[in-house]
C-alpha cells in the first residue's frame, strides 16, 4: 500500500453525503473524482495526435492525470503494462514523473 494520501483524505475525491472515507449508497464506499467538467476534445487538445481517438479504449485525460497526481510523487516512474494511445503516460511525464508503457493492440 503507497504511503500516498487516499484521493478523499483531503475531501476532494468524497462524494456529497460521504466524507473522506466515510459511506456511501446502502454503506458501500463511494469515491468521485471530479474528471469529467471538460469535454474529451478539450481535454486531448495540444497534447495528443488526432489519429489517437481511434484507438478502442481510450481514458480521459484528467482520470489518468487525477490518479498520477495522487498515488505518485515527482520522480517516481509511472509504469502501464496496457498502456493503450498513451494517456498515463503522457499525464505523469507532465506532472514530472518518469513513464514506461508496453501496448499489445497495433491501433
Amino acid at each position: 500500500m503507497p504511503d500516498h494520501p487516499h484521493p478523499a483524505a483531503d475531501g476532494a475525491g468524497a462524494a456529497a453525503g460521504a466524507g473522506a472515507g466515510g459511506a456511501g449508497v446502502a454503506g458501500l464506499a463511494t469515491s468521485v473524482w471530479l474528471t469529467g467538467q471538460r469535454s474529451a476534445p478539450v481535454q486531448r487538445r495540444g497534447r495528443y495526435l488526432a489519429a489517437s481517438t481511434q484507438h478502442p479504449a481510450r481514458m480521459l485525460p484528467a482520470i489518468a492525470a487525477h490518479a498520477v497526481a495522487v498515488y505518485t510523487r515527482p520522480g517516481d516512474l509511472v509504469a502501464d503494462p496496457m498502456c493503450g494511445i498513451g494517456t498515463t503516460l503522457i499525464e505523469a511525464v507532465h506532472q514530472g514523473r518518469d513513464a514506461l508503457g508496453v501496448e499489445l493492440e497495433s491501433r
